[in-house]
């Protein structure tokens, strides 16, 4: 009897010892389980996250190639002005600038106005070097017949448009300036060559 108990004893260990076991293969495996997942997980925020900070580089390398290109441009126009003065005499710029004032006149002056209704109380012109008087009175007589509307010229000079004038009635602004026609210039070059 003695003998028999230790049988089943000794069975009674085994199978609670195979028991063990495979409670611990199977804690052993949700354990893996578990720590896959938390390793994918890991893995997906980290990818996540380079992806995050590659796109914040590539907006801040852009932004960056944007206003690179916006300073060479101003540049650009900085060193065609320069190139311009010291090419040109006094007489030839003053020549020029009559050349894109009268063209300006011509355009305004062919200028569907019908559908464009005038609310300024002057005619504000921003121009290379000061307007002569047979100008002004062109301005001002083209605008009265094309808008019907009476008005002054107040003008201010500003050399850094090269050549040429800015004519601002109200809402409608017409730029016949050489920096401008250095800067469309440069967009049509620019457009070219991408």
């Amino acid at each position: 009897m003695v003998r028999k108990r230790i049988e089943e004893n000794e069975n009674e260990f085994r199978r609670k010892s195979a028991e063990a076991q495979e409670a611990l293969v199977r804690t052993r495996e949700a354990m893996e389980k578990d720590v896959s997942k938390s390793r994918d997980s890991l893995l997906e925020e980290a990818r996540k996250e380079r992806d995050r900070i590659l796109d914040e580089a590539n907006r801040a390398k852009e932004k960056l190639r944007q206003e690179l290109i916006r300073e060479a441009q101003i540049k650009t126009l900085d060193h065609a002005g320069r190139v311009y003065e010291m090419v040109f005499s006094a007489e030839i710029g003053k020549t020029l600038d009559h050349a894109f004032l009268d063209e300006l006149l011509v355009a305004l002056d062919e200028m569907d106005a019908g559908s464009i209704t005038i609310s300024a109380s002057a005619i504000e012109v921003v121009c290379s070097h000061p307007l002569e008087a047979s100008h002004s009175a062109l301005l001002r007589a083209i605008v009265k017949r094309k808008f019907e509307v009476a008005l002054d010229v107040l003008e201010t000079v500003d050399p850094s448009l090269i050549a040429g004038v800015k004519i601002k009635l109200g809402s409608l602004e017409i730029d016949g300036s050489l920096k401008n026609r250095f800067n469309e210039a440069i967009e049509q070059l620019k457009s070219e060559h991408i």
